[in-house]
């Protein structure tokens, strides 16, 4: 109520101003003005809620972001709106208590977002879709332990997008959950296509669970189906959630994973050590893997906070009795420290790229990466 009351003080009584929900307000100023009367009554509004707030004795502050946007009768009110929110969200990606206007740099990534957000869903009943495989290497002997699946949009006009083009917009629009089926069935029957080639073959699908995934209703029904469907033993598909996706909600999630994890599926925390799990809750979680996220690699052997971090994590992991895998392995330095510091498997672009299924024959039939890359013997004792 203090913040809504001086909202309202900080205005002319022409104006006006409305809640849409939670902390949200719109303002709508009474007569048509420049862009820089609108940063200046931006400006005084971001003054007034900056002030300090007494609650039962705690002085509390508030900031505020705000998003400016005008157009009038050309776009009407909802127009309006709608680049005010994109406005809004920039600011907020900016790290919020600042004031953005909306632009024609916002407007053409408005309309770019809206028509990549039209097309995701048919794109995902079209099969407009498709997986590349990153593998997963011993950095000890070269050997593949694994493959992770990563989604790409073979999109008609705008090419081969990457996973990070259209992820967003699909957890924004409630489609990530059918995305995710999808790539949780093609990862299966891909992996049932490759067992049959090669039954002896010692290798693990790796298959990202997005948020929403994980929470959603059914979702370990739809894991079992997919299994049986394409007759794929659980042991072979490992399911990779983020420490965020089980914070959200710890107890539901570990039920969940619980669940998976009596289909006989493996489960790993992607991005580790960016989601502030506690010891308590990693103990309580039936994962066997720990990856460690990419920006901790990057800094190994030349960041001394990053070369600590990756230590602690691989300790804890070998504490704990799980496997820990390194991300973005993109140089032989970073190999070594990984050594060094006693964590053996990696993906990276130094070990493969991401690749098509046709890409991979080589490295499938060989078992192994190119050796010398890792400074070994092509043949070891």
């Amino acid at each position: 109520m203090t913040i809504a009351e001086r909202l309202r003080t900080s205005l002319r009584p022409d104006d006006y101003c409305v809640r849409l929900g939670g902390d949200e307000f719109a303002v709508l100023l009474g007569e048509r003005v420049g862009s820089r009367k609108a940063l200046a009554v931006a400006d005084r509004i971001r003054g007034s809620v900056a002030q300090s707030i007494d609650a039962g004795g705690y002085e509390v502050t508030r900031t505020t972001s705000v998003g400016i946007a005008s157009g009038g009768a050309v776009i009407g009110c909802e127009g309006v709106l709608t680049h005010a929110d994109v406005a809004l969200r920039a600011a907020k990606r900016r790290g919020g208590d600042v004031v953005v206007s909306f632009d024609e740099e916002m407007r053409a990534a408005a309309e770019e977002r809206s028509e990549l957000e039209l097309s995701l869903r048919s794109a995902i009943d079209a099969g407009d879709l498709l997986l590349y495989y990153q593998p997963e290497f011993d950095l000890r002997t070269g050997n593949l332990l694994a493959v992770e699946a990563l989604v790409r949009w073979q999109h008609p006009k705008r090419g081969l997008l990457p996973a990070a083009a259209f992820i967003a917009i699909a957890e924004e629009t409630n489609l990530v959950v059918d995305l995710g089926l999808w790539v949780l069935a093609e990862g299966c029957r891909q992996m049932a296509v490759w067992v049959k080639e090669a039954p002896q073959r010692s290798m693990t699908m790796r298959i990202n669970v997005s948020p929403a995934q994980l929470t959603s209703l059914g979702f370990v029904s739809q894991v079992a189906d997919c299994l049986s469907e394409h007759g794929v033993p659980g042991e072979l598909i490992c399911l990779e959630i983020t420490e965020h996706a089980v914070m959200q909600d710890v107890s539901r999630s570990i039920g969940v994973l619980d669940e998976l994890r009596a289909l006989g599926i493996t489960l790993a925390i992607d991005d580790f050590g960016t989601g502030f799990s506690s010891m308590t809750q990693l103990k309580r979680m039936p994962v066997s893997t720990l990856k460690i996220d990419r920006s901790f690699v990057s800094g190994l052997g030349t960041d001394t906070s990053d070369t600590a971090l990756v230590d602690s994590i691989v300790k804890l992991a070998g504490s704990f009795g799980l496997d820990v895998v390194a991300e973005g392995v993109e140089t032989i330095e970073m190999v070594r420290e990984l050594q060094r510091l006693g964590c053996y498997r990696a993906q990276g672009y130094l070990l493969s790229r991401p690749k098509p299924v046709e890409d991979l024959v080589e490295v499938l039939s060989a078992g192994h990466l190119d050796r010398s890359i890792l400074g070994l013997a092509e043949n070891p004792g």
